[in-house]
């Protein structure tokens, strides 16, 4: 008996040569879009409530080509200083990076007027109130500074509140124990000192944050994990379903 495959020869070296790069790079393509997904549960998992914009800021910025296999999958910068915020808001949590965060805005205001030294920071109090994700909301921020008199906007302008319109305050008050607590208060609670509500506090140490999300690991994990499903999945497209076999 006499089997003749040069046929076969033929479609094993166009496999090799066309469609075997494409399988690798379509392989690549689905592990990257399957561990998107497995990070954003991790997230859910880890924080509390997340903000939406936290979650869509996970992005592909480089996908896998058929002549350049590598591909980066994290957080970008390409919301301008709102992407920017949400990679110094998570960067604190993820091991292998730093355990503190930068300075955020408030406190660059603060610090410019000398309210603030360099070395200090500004944490919300016990009273005051979050939104549903635990953030201090973007206007009621600008509010605060406006009623201080540090706000400054994007382009460099300045502004206050009317003296009839502020409703916070800053303050240094001394405490029973002969300490002083400085920070922003609530204004109209300022009648008497027993009534002083604090809103943000200045603290001298560095806010730390526990190293929970575990970005890196669970990618490499999960690539690991799903990359064999993957792999047949884009073998069986090139071979069987192309070739007829």
């Amino acid at each position: 008996m006499k089997v003749d495959t040069t046929g076969l020869e033929k479609m094993l070296k166009g496999i090799q040569r066309k469609d075997m790069p494409k399988a690798a790079r379509n392989t690549l393509r689905d592990i990257m879009k399957n561990t998107r997904k497995r990070e954003v549960v991790e997230m859910r998992r880890v924080f509390h409530k997340p903000t939406p914009v936290v979650m869509k800021n996970l992005r592909f910025t480089r996908l896998p080509e058929v002549d350049d296999l590598s591909g980066e999958l994290g957080f970008t910068d390409v919301l301008g200083r709102q992407g920017q915020m949400i990679i110094n808001t998570l960067s604190p949590h993820i091991p292998g990076l730093q355990d503190t965060r930068n300075r955020k805005g408030m406190e660059v205001a603060l610090t410019a007027r000398g309210l603030m030294r360099a070395d200090q920071y500004l944490v919300p109090s016990r009273t005051m109130r979050l939104d549903r994700y635990g953030n201090i909301r973007g206007s009621l921020a600008s509010k605060m500074l406006n009623d201080i008199g540090v706000f400054t906007g994007r382009s460099g302008f300045s502004s206050a509140t009317g003296s009839s319109k502020v409703k916070y305050i800053w303050n240094e008050v001394r405490t029973r124990s002969g300490g002083t607590v400085k920070g922003i208060w609530l204004k109209s609670k300022a009648t008497k000192k027993s009534k002083l509500k604090l809103q943000m506090v200045v603290v001298d140490s560095k806010p730390r944050y526990a190293k929970r999300f575990r970005f890196h690991q669970v990618a490499e994990s999960w690539g690991d994990k799903v990359a064999p499903h993957f792999a047949r999945k884009s073998v069986d497209h090139y071979i069987t379903k192309k070739y007829g076999r």
